[in-house]
């Protein structure tokens, strides 16, 4: 279970959700003034996933979202420059 909130696509019909976050879902947080990740952790096997989905790195054609637009977004652009 959890909330898959990055998606990596490539192509017609090859859509790939490969989460670089996983939580259990959300709950409202007072300070923050919203809705927040409730037991948020990073996928460690992330990166290893978008190697198996992707192997051919100069083919792929890859969009990175999140529901915010940023954060997880964010991250994964920094986690996907690495590989």
């Amino acid at each position: 279970g959890g909330v898959f909130e990055t998606i990596v696509v490539s192509g017609p019909n090859k859509v790939r959700a490969i989460p670089i976050v996983q939580t259990t879902g959300y709950r409202f947080d007072s300070e923050a003034g919203g809705k927040v990740f409730a037991n948020k952790t990073r996928n460690r096997g992330f990166e290893e996933a978008v190697v198996a989905a992707f192997p051919n790195k100069d083919d792929a054609k890859i969009i990175v979202s999140c529901s915010d637009g940023r954060q997880r977004a964010v991250a994964a652009l920094e986690a996907l420059e690495q590989l």
